[in-house]
Order: structure tokens, then C-alpha cells, then sequence
């Protein structure tokens, strides 16, 4: 609802990584708002959340689109994100129990 769901480089980062369009809220105090459709739903007027979000929540019609050159980067990224974490993993263990071991 904020900046950081209202910047273009933040949203162009997460249509990438997640290889999918992000559509944003046209509406602009969306804490209310989710706390009023958290309301209507528990008082009945609502009968899930989803069917008060679909009458709810106006959304922008041009999401963001993933660039396939960012996508493919952030693939290559995580790919080896995953070899890292198997690598680390065991001493990230000896770490977690070093620590339950001793107050540092």
C-alpha cells in the first residue's frame, strides 16, 4: 500500500522473481480497508473473504510484467542460492547449536 508497493523498480523486482504479473491496489489506505472486509466478513455481511475482496479492493488493470531477461537472472540466482545452502547448512547447525550451548 505503501512505497515500496507503489515503486517500479520494487515491483519490477518481484514480477521477476516470481515469473508472474503483479497487479497493484488502486486503493491507497489498504490497512483500513483489509480491516474493514476482516469486519464485514466476521458480521455476515460477507460470506468469505474472498467474495468481500471481490467487491471490495479495486485494482489497476496494467499489472507489472516479468522481463525475461530479469527472470532468467534471478534463476540463475537462486540456483545458486540452493547450492550455497547445502554447502553452509551443516555449519549453520554447529552454529545453532554452539549458540543454544552458550549465551553470547
Amino acid at each position: 500500500s505503501g512505497g515500496g508497493a507503489r515503486s517500479g523498480p520494487w515491483l519490477q523486482m518481484q514480477a521477476d522473481i516470481l515469473n508472474r504479473e503483479i497487479y497493484t491496489s488502486k486503493m491507497l489506505e489498504q490497512a483500513g480497508v483489509g480491516a474493514a472486509i476482516s469486519a464485514g466478513v466476521g458480521a455476515g455481511v460477507y460470506e468469505s473473504y474472498r467474495q468481500a475482496c471481490d467487491k471490495v479492493i479495486q485494482w489497476n488493470q496494467v499489472p507489472c510484467t516479468p522481463d525475461p531477461q530479469g527472470v532468467a537472472q534471478y534463476q540463475e540466482y537462486y540456483q545458486l542460492f540452493k547450492e550455497l545452502y547445502q554447502v553452509n547448512k551443516p555449519y549453520m547447525e554447529r552454529c545453532t547449536r554452539l549458540s543454544q550451548r552458550q549465551e553470547i
